[in-house]
Parts: structure tokens; sequence; C-alpha cells
């Protein structure tokens, strides 16, 4: 499996930890961001050119909670992420919010009390 990041992609290091604690090997191939040439291969893998994208045989699957999800998924007897249908629903609701609704600062379109 390869997996495309960038070092400084909070989502990359997250599917890295991941991939890690699960003990899953990934060949990993680092997108440099300012270059026209990486960005222009990472669209062909993303039409929305952001890493991580996880590349597994035919599968090519990006958003770091997805590619989390499938990792635990395809791997036998992880304890990470829940087989208790109600359990996997409360971490997957947790992991799909979006920062802005958490009312982070960090997203510059948030509105505080809108």
């Amino acid at each position: 499996m390869q997996l495309y990041h960038h070092p400084f992609s909070p989502s990359a290091r997250r599917v890295r930890m991941a991939a890690d604690h699960l003990g899953v090997a990934l060949d990993l191939v680092e997108i440099n961001l300012a270059s026209q040439d990486d960005r222009r291969r990472l669209e062909e893998l993303n039409a929305n050119s952001r890493v991580p994208v996880l590349v597994d045989g035919a599968l090519v699957l990006s958003e770091s909670c997805a590619i989390m999800q499938y990792l635990a998924d395809r791997t036998p007897g992880q304890a990470v992420y829940s087989q208790d249908w109600a359990a996997r629903a409360d971490v997957n609701r947790s992991t799909t919010i979006p920062t802005c609704w958490r009312g982070s600062r960090a997203c510059g379109n948030c509105r505080r009390g809108s």
C-alpha cells in the first residue's frame, strides 16, 4: 500500500500514526505541495488535490478518517476500531464533524454565535 502524504499535514500524520499502531506497513510517497509536478500527480489520484491518499491495488482512497477505517477493517484482531456497530457509529460521528463545527478558530469561515 502506498500513502501519498506531506510530513506537515496533520491528516496524513493521523493516518501514519493509525497505521503504525495497527502494524500496517505503508510505502510512503512524499508529495511536495510547492511542486507543480507533484500537485498534478496528486490531482490524478484525488480531484481535491489534498493529502493523504491511500493506494491499495485498484483502490484509491482519500480522506484521513476513511483511510483509517479501511486500515482498521483490513487488520484482523485489531481493537482500535470497534466491531460493535453502536460504538463504531459514535467513532464515525466524532471523526466526521468538520473542525469548524467544533467552534475552532482554526477555520476562518467560523462565526461564533451563528
